[in-house]
């Protein structure tokens, strides 16, 4: 068992029904500011990485605008984005969703 979600029970719900009724939940406090900014570099050197591999991150027709940036594969491309998938409180978010009993696999 990993380390524990410091969500409670309100946070914990809200931020399960966000994720199911919008496909995304913003949590706050759970990065620092910084933490928060270092992600955001590396989502755009990842977005760059994908790019140089040959797959666009902007997809005409599907994009309403250029603003719009997509990133495949971003566990591939960084694993700093395999620890956010595994951080307690995005695990107890999910568990919420899908159920506490999910085969976590290695990466």
């Amino acid at each position: 068992m990993g380390i524990a979600s410091r969500l409670g029970r309100a946070e914990l719900d809200r931020a399960a029904a966000d994720l199911a009724s919008a496909g995304v939940a913003i949590v706050p406090g759970v990065l620092t500011e910084s933490e928060a900014a270092s992600a955001m570099e590396h989502l755009w050197a990842a977005s760059a990485a994908s790019e140089a591999r040959g797959i666009p991150a902007h997809i005409v027709g599907l994009d309403p605008n250029a603003s719009n940036v997509r990133v495949f594969n971003l566990l591939d491309l960084d694993p700093l984005f395999v620890d956010l998938v595994f951080h307690p409180d995005a695990e107890a978010i999910v568990g919420e969703l899908l159920g506490h009993d999910l085969d976590r696999k290695s990466t």
